[in-house]
Parts: structure tokens; C-alpha cells; sequence
């Protein structure tokens, strides 16, 4: 495994202090935790590069950081903690007072947004490689048009993303908003080309502005507002470059300059 015991885990969490003693609930969490990577993000054949590569690869010190954080964020609540010099302290005996409750949450929303960070930026190496691209995987961590945090950040202004859960619930709205309400602009097939050739980094400048304004759109319904704004933009793009979209076919005719109907709205 990338991270192979609670020793090893040490290495990614260095403001927490954790004895052998533990060795058993952590191991499992990080048994857990390194199933669950291999399985939705990083897929076998990534996975088993990662392992062969040295110590020092940016790509296995990303996935380890990961599986390490997902790990002790998992049984986080089933310990109790300590604050010292040092930092956090497992505590192991009657002799070490536990932190307070206060510094504890405020020690798991940090490690929460690490992990979130971390899981994003191994997405975005991962979508570097050609072979992972074409994996399950690549296909559901870019379900939705922005496969990284930086780029939802980008698309929904003010979006607030505390962890993976939030980040990972945010990118099915847009992809739900792709499905069902930009095609009240954009034919759906229409959506999902730009959609595959997104995932497949396949995208021409052209194509990647016009998906850059379904993004915006998605964001803004997957936020509850109103994205009808940029969805005719991109409808207006597309239908101005025609030498650019040989494939568009425009069956919708004209369409309302505002739709603010919306399904996500509805959930």
C-alpha cells in the first residue's frame, strides 16, 4: 500500500503525535482509505505506477498525503487528543489532559481542507496522464466541468468548499444543471461532446470558452441562482463560430433570454 502502517502514516500528519498502541484502528482506517483512492480517484493502473515510483515522485507523495489524511480523519472522533508542544498528542494513558473540544474541531476543519486540497491537486496531476483519462475514474471526478477546486472556485464566485464532501455534493449539482438545464440553451448532446472532450483534455481554445461559459452556468444553477445569463452566451458563441462547431445542430429554435426555472433549485 502507499502508506503501509501508522509509522508511515506519520510522515503526512507531523503536527500529530500517534504510538503503536493505535496501530490497529489506524491501520484499518488506512486500509479503508487506500481502498477507497484506488477505487473513485486514482484507478489500479495509476495506483500501481504510484507504488513502483520512488519516495520522493510528486504523484505518490500527493496519493500517500491523501490516503493519510482521508485515514485519521475517519476514526478522528474515536480518539482522544492532546494538545502539546508539539502539536497534537494521541493520548495513551489518565496522565495527559485532552485538548479542548474547541481545538479539536478547529484541528479537523484544518485537516478537512488539506485533504480537500490534496485530493485536488491529485486530481489535476492524474488528468496529465492520457492512460488515466480514459478510466471510470477520470470519467465521474469529471462528471461536472470543473474537476478541480481551483476551477469551481473560478466558475461560482463566494462558492464556499470546507472539504471533499462539500466539493464532491457541489460537482453533482453542476453536473445535474449540465443535464437538465442548459439544454434549455444547448442541445444535451452538445454538452456531453464538450463534456468528453473535457475529460479528455481534448479541448480546442474555441471549445474550451464555450465550456468555460456552460461551467458558469451549471455553477450558478448548481448554487441556486440563476445561470441563464452565461447559458445564452454560450448558445450565442457557439452559433457565431459555425466553422468552429460543424458538429452544433440547433434544433431549439429561439429561446427565452432568461430561464430561472431550474431543477436544481428543486432538490
Amino acid at each position: 500500500m502507499l502508506v503501509s502502517d501508522i509509522n508511515d502514516m506519520k510522515k503526512y500528519l507531523p503536527s500529530i503525535m500517534m504510538k503503536t498502541a493505535d496501530s490497529t484502528v489506524i491501520n484499518d482506517a488506512i486500509y479503508a482509505a487506500d481502498s477507497w483512492l484506488r477505487s473513485f480517484i486514482t484507478g489500479q493502473e495509476a495506483y500501481d505506477a504510484a507504488l513502483k515510483a520512488v519516495e520522493e515522485d510528486g504523484l505518490r507523495t500527493v496519493m500517500s498525503r491523501a490516503v493519510a489524511l482521508t485515514a485519521f480523519l475517519s476514526v478522528m472522533a474515536d480518539l482522544d487528543l492532546a494538545l502539546t508542544d508539539a502539536g497534537f498528542s494521541v493520548i495513551q494513558d489518565n496522565q495527559m489532559v485532552p485538548a479542548s473540544r474547541a481545538r479539536v474541531e478547529k484541528l479537523e476543519k484544518s485537516l478537512r481542507l488539506r485533504r480537500l486540497e490534496t485530493l485536488s491537486e491529485l486530481v489535476s496531476r492524474l488528468r496529465q496522464d492520457a492512460l488515466w483519462r480514459l478510466t471510470p475514474q477520470a470519467r465521474w471526478c469529471c462528471r461536472s466541468l470543473a474537476a478541480t477546486v481551483e476551477e469551481m472556485r473560478s466558475f461560482i464566485p463566494g462558492v464556499v468548499l470546507p472539504d471533499w464532501e462539500t466539493f464532491s455534493a457541489m460537482q453533482e449539482r453542476m453536473c445535474t444543471a449540465q443535464m437538465y438545464n442548459l439544454p434549455s440553451w444547448v442541445p444535451l448532446s452538445f454538452i456531453l461532446e464538450i463534456t468528453g472532450k473535457y475529460t479528455a483534455a481534448e479541448l480546442n481554445a474555441q471549445e474550451e470558452a464555450v465550456a468555460g461559459m456552460l461551467a458558469r452556468s451549471a455553477g450558478a444553477f448548481a448554487a441556486g441562482g440563476d445561470g441563464s445569463t452565461w447559458a445564452v452566451k454560450a448558445r450565442a458563441f457557439i452559433k457565431a463560430n459555425p466553422d468552429s462547431f460543424p458538429g452544433f445542430s440547433d434544433p431549439l429554435g429561439e429561446v427565452p433570454q432568461n430561464n430561472e426555472s431550474s431543477i436544481v433549485n428543486m432538490l
